[in-house]
């Protein structure tokens, strides 16, 4: 089996359980929660927290880095670049990046605006009756300012890949020249902070997208994952001390939380690379994975507080059980919406996942 079916095989095993933890970022039960008008007082018991900082923070942190990467390997999965092949890129994800983005971000839209009628307004109460003006509309397709995030937050990542796309031919002139050099000075930008955010762009999805084309234009990076066996005995360390430190709010988090998320990225394709080649090459649900991500966030935080006032939980292990209830409903909910959207309007479909 060469190199590149082992990686696509490995893409293709990752996808579900990577958007499984973006998911699961999404849904943070913590602090105060307003339902009806009335404010829900989340556990702030020590052990109840660390749960939750387990399965929202540390253990998911390595998804969207995991997909940066792999985007930068498609997007130079020939290996070799040219204006035409550029162009041709171009329009692809014109239709696969762009169109879908601005679809998602408008339907969040006319969500938004719906809720906002005053004869509906008593349906969702939590939901602000400020102006919508053309300002507010046009930052919420492409907020830049700070950790901005468009009308559906988690396109904020489709948002930095289109980014990437436009600047690539630069970055596969600068990785072919550098190699390795080209990320020690964002590396060292990371973890001094030093990560600007401006029109939507930041070094870490530079970083990430960078590393999956240097995946592809060196293919030894394979068999180099391949023998880092003792990488995951020191992520199971790095876990325990991001969960630690996170807990407790300690300032040194922000160093362990970035050596989790390398180490954890190297152990995850150590493992798929390994399980790949001994023929374990079943995956779920790769053809739904992109309509979940765009689909999730539209409603996760309406359906989490729809359940929170069904079961009123008092306890923490109650409210533990709602915190993984909301990911696997709102999984659900969107797999099927996929599956009847599939048979009933299969061509919207396919123009709201950009044809994939």
């Amino acid at each position: 089996m060469s190199n590149k079916e082992i990686i696509s095989l490995a893409i293709d095993r990752l996808k579900f359980p990577l958007i499984c933890g973006v998911v699961f970022i999404h849904n943070q039960l913590k602090g105060d929660i307003s339902i009806s008008g009335q404010s829900l007082s989340i556990p702030d018991a020590s052990w109840y927290e660390a749960v939750i900082n387990l399965f929202s923070y540390v253990i998911p942190c390595i998804a969207v880095p995991i997909f940066f990467i792999v985007s930068g390997y498609l997007f130079f999965k020939e290996g070799t670049f040219n204006e035409k092949l550029y162009l041709t890129k171009i329009k692809k994800r014109f239709w696969s990046l762009l169109i879908p983005y601005v679809l998602w971000n408008t339907l969040c839209l006319l969500i938004f605006i719906f809720v906002r009628i005053p004869a509906l307004h008593g349906l969702f109460p939590n939901v602000s009756l400020e102006e919508v003006t053309l300002p507010k509309v046009l930052s919420g397709y492409w907020a830049c300012e700070g950790n901005g995030f468009p009308f559906d937050f988690p396109l904020w990542y489709v948002r930095e890949l289109i980014l990437m796309v436009i600047i690539s031919p630069l970055l596969y002139v600068v990785v072919k020249k550098m190699k390795v050099c080209f990320f020690i000075p964002i590396v060292i930008c990371m973890f001094f902070s030093l990560c600007p955010k401006e029109f939507g762009f930041t070094l870490n999805a530079c970083f990430f997208f960078s590393l999956g084309l240097y995946t592809r234009l060196f293919s030894h990076v394979i068999e180099y994952v391949e023998r880092l066996n003792f990488i995951k005995y020191l992520y199971f360390l790095l876990i325990a001390a991001d969960l630690y430190t996170v807990t407790l709010g300690l300032p040194v988090n922000y160093y362990i939380h970035l050596f989790v998320i390398f180490s954890g990225i190297l152990t995850v394709f150590n493992y798929v690379f390994i399980s790949v080649k001994k023929g374990k090459n079943g995956c779920l649900f790769k053809e739904e994975v992109f309509f979940i991500y765009a689909s999730h966030g539209l409603f996760i935080a309406f359906l989490q507080k729809a359940v929170l006032k069904i079961m009123r939980p008092i306890t923490e292990v109650e409210f533990l059980a709602i915190y993984f209830l909301v990911p696997i409903l709102t999984i659900a909910i969107s797999i099927g919406m996929y599956r009847c959207m599939k048979r009933v309007t299969p061509k919207v479909l396919s123009i709201l996942v950009g044809g994939r």
